[in-house]
């Protein structure tokens, strides 16, 4: 009988102390390993989040790049296009300041446009107000590097010093007379702050395809 008693009476008899370690032993026991499996799957699902971030931020940072790429492309063979129909001798300065302006419009994503010639003097400007007299630009990578090439040229982003001071691209190209010889060339400034983050947020390039050129 006193066996069977401490048998039923033996956790009343343990001291409240212990049983109270005993009880949080096992609540930790219990919470422990639920904490654990909590934690693992939180960070699982923040390291998941965490690579479409990165993943979603490459694609945007290549659709982008793939933009970029695509205007400058578009805008250089303009330039070209336009330089390889461009015959000096048969135009008056008028005509050829009017053919200059309209292709600024076609191309509207310049912010100037000019014609030099052969020495690198500026003969002509888009918006027209820029044209200043004894304007030369034969110190600049866009007049050397056509002439001595006779290859179009896209130079990186640089701070503008003839027509303004703004960051800018410019594309540029050779200008030949009818007997072939260097005649100066054509060149179009992209404002690397305006025409180039304008077509991050663009979904096409419907506005920028390939237009036809001002009739020469």
């Amino acid at each position: 009988q006193i066996g069977r008693l401490g048998k039923q009476y033996s956790w009343s008899y343990i001291p409240s102390s212990i049983r109270s370690f005993i009880r949080d032993c096992l609540l930790l026991l219990f919470t422990v390993p639920t904490l654990a499996v909590v934690i693992f799957i939180k960070t699982n699902i923040e390291q998941t989040r965490l690579q479409r971030s990165q993943v979603e931020v490459a694609n945007q940072a290549q659709q982008i790049s793939i933009r970029i790429s695509n205007f400058l492309s578009l805008y250089q063979a303009a330039v070209t296009r336009y330089a390889s129909s461009y015959d000096i001798s048969q135009f008056t300065p008028e005509f050829a300041q009017r053919q200059v302006e309209s292709m600024h419009q076609l191309y509207s994503g310049f912010i100037t446009m000019l014609v030099a010639d052969e020495n690198g003097r500026v003969t002509l400007a888009s918006p027209p107000e820029l044209y200043r007299d004894n304007m030369s630009i034969s110190n600049r990578e866009y007049f050397i590097v056509p002439k001595q090439k006779g290859i179009a040229y896209m130079s990186d982003a640089f701070r503008g010093r003839g027509f303004g001071t703004d960051p800018i691209v410019a594309i540029s190209a050779p200008l030949y007379n009818e007997q072939g010889v260097f005649a100066g060339i054509i060149e179009g400034s992209l404002d690397s702050y305006q025409s180039l983050p304008s077509i991050k947020t663009t979904n096409s390039f419907d506005s920028d395809k390939p237009k036809p050129l001002p009739s020469i």
